[in-house]
């Protein structure tokens, strides 16, 4: 299909929001704008049944589809009413691989390319999987260019399809958490940026490595001791006594607790923030011992654990059944650093804090990977603090990174981290965000269906075109024709009106007379019309005497019976033309010849004649000569001499 049509091309102008379904929740935003102005049209939020998505994939479908349509109507500032929409995936049902081809290569050859080794590079057969490609450009200082392979498994986008197709909503886009939340917070440096993506969500924390232009390395971190923000809401609501949603709303707001409920949970908060400092350090490793940061001065060669790190993120989930553990064993697990043997001291450092110690690396300087933190997890208590000791180079102030601030009442400042990803999804295919491309999960029959609706959609507009300028055009001649037909049976009414009024006698005498002397002027007109102006022919043939020529007779006629009897038989007759007879005396015979040409030459003489016998004397030649007159010829010269004399 992407070798018939480019879809990205053809989906730039459609206007779509964002869906995003996170944590028990449907969240939905339209935005609209143009270069650096934008602003929300559409924010709203509905709760769905936990259980109707289980491992990433929605079974209850009716359940989901509800709160989607109860979220877009009572969206605020207004109901969103588009029909295309920007989809998140859940991160854990998504692969990434980055692949490397000679930059020299074209656009087909790395698509065969790619399709030939995508079967040994995504974890699951492809008849499980939508797959898309996205060619990053030349990679800096080599002839390489780099291609990024991402794939989603069927059941879980297919799940995503059907519940939309529900309410009439066709995707455009199946997008991928870390691109969108990079989409807004990068805009124009998004081909270039690179920066450590860490998103914590109630029961999960994912880790994306987003380097210029594109998530090159995924990590989905979803076990208990491990994975979101949840455990410390169970264990913040046993310790203040309160119920898990007040409990939720105490840790994510620093100000709705006071010092002393701070401090006891601090200890319990900073051993779980030490994971995910772990997860957070795996990654570092894994892109300063690679060759993204552009910092090593010789060949890199990637550590054991960085491998095993790349080769464990892109692994599909496999099902474990999982013992649920209560909050005090979670609470040892977690202060444990879930270690069996635990070093005795006076610090009560266990064995995993003792052993990574020497191993801690200090961050290269020259190239600091910026760390940007979002997810509702992002606002608990005492992160941030804990993460700047640790040295992180953590980006927390969001709103101040994005050109693009929508930044209202409805997605404010301190909702923002939990509200980064659907910001980016609707930024899809507006203003500066038009131009963007990345990797888009959407199955193959979904492209070829917004195919066939593009192309129907466009042969109606132009049947609606035809059809109204044919209906207008056809309105417009009814119209003109009974127009017509009301003035003809007016005219046709006065004129017989007009016909039974009795005329006097007198009446009719006058306009008898009326139309006798019409026929005489039309008569006089007409025969003014066939008259030759004398005048110039007699100048004319004035004009090309010479001194020595004196005209004896001149006969002129009309008549060709006459002409052949004085010219002879063989006397040339021409339509539309007059015939001379002239004769006279010349002093010379030179004289005579001078006026033969000069008679030649004009244009209103034609196939003039001379006998002979008008050359036999030298001197007192008699001559006789006969000539045809171009009647046409003579008019000419009669309108320019008048034209002459008007001006």
């Amino acid at each position: 299909m992407d070798n018939v049509f480019d879809y990205d091309s053809l989906i730039v102008n459609e206007r779509v929001f964002g869906l995003e379904i996170i944590d028990g929740k449907v969240k939905v935003l339209e935005m609209k704008g143009s270069g650096n102005k934008y602003s929300v049209s559409g924010f709203g939020e509905a709760d769905i049944d936990q259980k109707s998505i289980q491992d990433g994939i929605i079974l209850n479908s009716e359940d989901v589809a509800r709160a989607l349509k109860e979220a877009r109507e009572n969206a605020q500032p207004k109901r969103i009413k588009r029909r295309f929409v920007n989809v998140m995936l859940p991160d854990s049902k998504i692969f990434i691989r980055v692949i490397r081809f000679p930059s020299k290569m074209g656009k087909d050859e790395i698509r065969e390319a790619v399709e030939w080794k995508a079967k040994d590079l995504i974890a699951m057969p492809l008849d499980k999987v939508y797959w898309d490609w996205h060619r990053l450009g030349k990679k800096t200082g080599s002839n390489e260019m780099e291609v990024i392979i991402s794939a989603v498994e069927r059941e879980c986008a297919d799940s995503y399809t059907v519940t939309l197709k529900r309410l009439n909503l066709t995707p455009l886009y199946y997008d991928i958490s870390g691109n969108a939340a990079s989409r807004y917070l990068f805009q124009n440096k998004y081909s270039v940026k690179k920066a450590l993506l860490v998103r914590i969500d109630q029961d999960s924390v994912t880790l994306s490595l987003f380097l210029n232009g594109g998530v090159r390395f995924q990590k989905i971190v979803k076990d208990v001791i491990k994975g979101g923000y949840g455990v410390l809401v169970e264990y913040a609501a046993s310790q203040l006594r309160v119920n898990p949603q007040k409990a939720k709303k105490m840790i994510l707001s620093e100000g709705k607790m006071n010092e002393e409920q701070k401090l006891l949970l601090k200890e319990f908060f900073e051993a779980k923030f030490d994971h995910w400092f772990g997860e957070i350090d795996q990654i570092l490793d894994y892109y300063y011992q690679t060759d993204y940061s552009g910092s090593l001065t010789q060949n890199p060669v990637k550590s054991q654990q960085s491998e095993k790190l790349e080769s464990a993120s892109q692994e599909p989930e496999v099902k474990k059944e999982i013992k649920v553990k209560s909050v005090e064993e979670v609470e040892s697990d977690i202060k444990e650093g879930d270690s069996k043997d635990v070093t005795k001291d006076s610090s009560v450092k266990t064995e995993r804090q003792t052993e990574k110690k020497p191993q801690e690396k200090k961050v290269i300087s020259k190239d600091k990977l910026e760390i940007y933190i979002y997810g509702l997890g992002a606002k608990v208590v005492y992160l941030d603090e804990f993460f700047s000791q640790k040295g992180l180079n953590i980006k927390m102030d969001l709103v101040s990174e994005s050109v693009v601030s929508p930044i209202k009442k409805f997605i404010s400042r301190q909702t923002l981290h939990g509200n980064l990803v659907i910001l980016g999804l609707s930024l899809r295919n507006i203003g500066i965000f038009k131009e963007f491309r990345d990797i888009n999960l959407v199955p193959r029959k979904i492209k070829s269906r917004y195919l066939q609706i593009s192309v129907y959609s466009t042969l109606y507009q132009y049947l609606k075109i035809i059809f109204w300028n044919t209906y207008i055009i056809g309105v417009i001649l009814v119209f003109a024709f009974l127009l017509t037909m009301v003035y003809k049976r007016g005219a046709e009414q006065e004129l017989a009106s007009v016909q039974n009024i009795s005329e006097s006698p007198a009446n009719i005498k006058l306009r008898n007379k009326i139309i006798e002397l019409n026929d005489t002027a039309l008569q006089m007109d007409t025969l003014l019309q066939t008259q030759l102006d004398w005048d110039t022919f007699f100048e004319e043939i004035s004009e090309l005497r010479e001194g020595g020529i004196v005209y004896d007779n001149l006969f002129l006629t009309e008549d060709e019976t006459a002409w052949r009897a004085i010219a002879g038989e063989d006397a040339p007759i021409k339509k539309g033309s007059l015939y001379l007879v002239l004769s006279g005396t010349a002093d010379t015979r030179s004289d005579l010849q001078v006026f033969s040409l000069n008679l030649q030459k004009s244009e209103l003489f034609d196939g003039v004649r001379m006998p002979f016998s008008n050359f036999e004397t030298k001197q007192n030649v008699d001559f006789t000569i006969y000539s045809n007159v171009i009647k046409e010829n003579l008019k000419k010269k009669t309108d320019s001499t008048v034209s002459e004399e008007a001006f």
